[in-house]
């Protein structure tokens, strides 16, 4: 029983230092009390393995930290608004006001317009349809996504979409954490017939996307 007492503290105790680098500051102390059980050995490890884990995680975030999270509610008219090459895009959250844990948009997609296959090396990306038909492509499948559906993309994976029906669709967006939300608004200040393929290239890679096709 005692070496399987010491194999979940030591479970325990690395969690903790893993959870405690990504939250707030309380999470140390529960990180703390499992190595004050497991003894001097995990308390020197935490001492050095904490700081080395909580500069990575804002180095994963390099384009969303630094900001503290505030509740609120947003008004409809009240969302930043994005004017992008296939239309305008609302934008309900970001790096700024969720302390760079997600951003969220509301996005109108033209029947017949596409995105093009691409990755997100630093983000996971999640999709609900709200109004249209949609064809969703996530690594080698492709399936159909009608209005209530709901995607789920996995940072480095492959994905695209396409509005298959007949009518404008409406698609909430969101990636966390935050930083895509960059990439957008600087396709909203570039001028009407200046993104060339090659530019949308050169912008996604420096917002660690790769577009595929």
């Amino acid at each position: 029983m005692g070496c399987k007492r010491q194999v979940h503290l030591d479970v325990l105790a690395h969690t903790a230092i893993v959870y405690a680098a990504s939250t707030d500051s309380p999470s140390v102390g529960l990180a703390q009390f499992f190595l004050d059980i497991r003894g001097r050995a995990w308390r020197d490890y935490f001492r050095s393995e904490l700081p080395r884990l909580a500069a990575r995680r804002s180095t994963e975030g390099a384009h969303v930290m630094g900001n503290t999270k505030e509740g609120y509610v947003l008004a409809p008219d009240k969302a930043e608004m994005l004017q992008l090459k296939a239309g305008p895009m609302a934008l309900l959250a970001s790096a700024e006001t969720s302390g760079g844990s997600l951003a969220a948009w509301r996005d109108r997609v033209s029947p017949g317009d596409e995105l093009p296959l691409h990755i997100h090396h630093k983000a996971d990306e999640f999709f609900y349809i709200l109004e249209g038909q949609f064809a969703f492509t996530v690594g080698d499948r492709t399936e159909q996504a009608p209005a209530g559906g709901f995607v789920f993309i996995p940072k480095g994976t492959p994905h695209g979409y396409k509005n298959v029906g007949s009518e404008v669709g409406i698609l909430l967006g969101f990636v966390s954490p935050a930083g895509l939300e960059s990439f957008y608004r600087a396709q909203a200040k570039m001028p009407p017939g200046q993104m060339t393929p090659t530019l949308y290239r050169e912008l996604a890679a420096k917002y660690d996307m790769d577009i595929i096709v």
